[in-house]
């Protein structure tokens, strides 16, 4: 072989290692030499692997630069496999951008170029690009396209032996199952993503796999065992500085703390996540954090600022058309409504929201959703049905994430109160005081004291003593007890 062929090849291998290794600024070095290149196809994989470094560290306008100038010369010179992997990069950009449809579009173009090429690195950059159209699917909340299409991306590289790309196929995966309420399938495919991570050394997938055992620990409600995941993920992202991916732990940090009652490093770690997606234009990222944030807020009584978020959160949605994220605006919305004492306007929000997530068979917000419509509907009524509490009851198992559960047993017990039927509501406390302790979510604590005030109130016993105990508690957490619990 050319001498000097052997010496892109070598740059090329080396800046690949460097990168998956964490080790950007010597990748940086070895593709800016690649990029002076004499030969245009080795010119263009500078550019590309240039894109991959400079994405990885969140710098979008100069990734998208390296990926039109490789596709630019590689249109020129004919270069068909390049031209794909620049289809694929520029729709991953889309993707981040929240700029679903043009993303597709790159990903379709892509797919023509390499469709019914068995050449290994077709098939490999096939299997990329279906697993990239997978997540946009995903986050479109069209779960079942999603399935679909990573799953003919694992195939391909299970059959190419590509470890890297399996794990990361995997692991997206597991986030899709988890969505669908397949939990099973989800740890399966996690367990496997970080063994095949740990087996090839490959730090950056690690990292997101231990960032979703953390993940996964907080929906079982085990706080203590997520908190290290997440620290460490944090570490390894901030060690290979990616801001996107840290952005993201930030963000789970904020929401275990939260639960432990820790409001201040809660508060420190949203605004982390919340400062960093919105400098990166993480659109979907951005609205999670809002999400998050509004419900920061309210649990603060700060309703204000609960609302500031959600109309942020609405006209990105809007603007962006993503419908998976309504129910979960709307459903915190209503509920700043709800403080507040304005039920009839917190009933056309959850209402909305119901309506919404049924349409998109989104059972958790959608349950969640009526949950909040029932209480609602009962708090201007000041009474309520028994059926429609019992019919409720009985579906809250459709409940996955610990902290809805909570917020369902809550609700549940508090419409058993406003029927008067004391022994069904004194047995929904009780499961929700388990559910508490159990997971140590200090941050529901002053909510349960209060709803055991209300159940001696109604028993025509002293109540005023609890009363006081959960708002000292409250005010010890930083929080504000709702006006009708109260």
């Amino acid at each position: 072989m050319n001498p000097e062929i052997l010496y892109y090849h070598a740059l090329l291998h080396r800046a690949e290692c460097l990168g998956y290794s964490g080790r950007y600024d010597e990748a940086e070095r070895d593709a800016k030499k690649l990029v002076k290149a004499r030969v245009p196809e080795w010119k263009v994989r500078g550019h590309l692997q240039l894109f991959y470094i400079y994405e990885t560290h969140g710098e979008f306008r100069r990734a998208r630069k390296e990926v039109e100038k490789a596709c630019e010369i590689a249109e020129k010179e004919g270069l068909i496999y390049d031209l794909s992997v620049g289809y694929y990069y520029l729709g991953r950009l889309e993707t981040k951008r929240g700029n679903y449809s043009s993303a597709l579009d790159y990903f379709r173009k892509g797919i023509e170029l390499v469709e019914g090429r068995e050449d290994k690195k077709f098939l490999t950059r096939k299997a990329c690009i279906y697993h990239e159209t997978g997540i946009v699917y995903q986050r479109l909340g069209e779960l079942d396209k999603a399935l679909d299409y990573l799953k003919k991306a694992h195939e391909i590289q299970k059959r190419t032996g590509n470890k890297r790309g399996e794990a990361i196929v995997l692991n997206s995966l597991y986030i899709v199952y988890m969505g669908k309420g397949d939990r099973e399938n989800a740890k399966k495919c996690l367990r496997q993503s970080l063994k095949i991570a740990e087996m090839v050394e490959y730090r950056k997938i690690m990292a997101t796999v231990l960032n979703n055992l953390g993940v996964l620990s907080l929906v079982d409600g085990e706080l203590h065992e997520a908190l290290p995941f997440f620290n460490r993920a944090l570490l390894m992202y901030e060690e290979m500085h990616s801001p996107h991916n840290e952005a993201g732990v930030h963000s789970n940090l904020g929401m275990i703390y939260l639960y432990m009652g820790e409001m201040k490093k809660a508060e420190l770690h949203y605004e982390k996540a919340y400062r960093s997606r919105k400098k990166l234009n993480d659109v979907y990222g951005l609205i999670i954090s809002l999400i998050l944030m509004g419900e920061m807020y309210l649990l603060k009584g700060e309703y204000k600022k609960a609302k500031d978020m959600m109309e942020q959160a609405t006209k990105i949605t809007e603007e962006k058309n993503l419908r998976g994220f309504y129910p979960e605006v709307l459903v915190v919305e209503g509920k700043a409504e709800l403080f507040e004492g304005r039920f009839s306007n917190a009933e056309k929000k959850f209402s909305l929201a119901q309506k919404i997530a049924e349409e998109q068979e989104e059972e958790e917000s959608g349950f969640l959703a009526r949950t909040y419509l029932l209480l609602s509907r009962a708090l201007q009524k000041k009474g309520i049905k028994t059926s429609g509490i019992e019919e409720l009851a009985d579906g809250v198992k459709v409940l996955e994430q610990f902290n809805y559960v909570i917020m369902a047993y809550e609700n549940i017990a508090l419409l058993y109160l406003l029927s008067r039927n004391l022994e069904k509501a004194e047995e929904w406390i009780e499961r929700l005081e388990e559910k508490v302790k159990a997971c140590g979510c200090r941050i529901y604590a002053p909510h349960l004291i209060m709803l055991e005030a209300l159940i001696l109130r109604q028993r025509g016993k002293k109540w005023k003593q609890k009363k006081e105990k959960a708002e000292k508690e409250a005010e010890k957490l930083g929080i504000k007890i709702p006006s009708f619990l109260t």
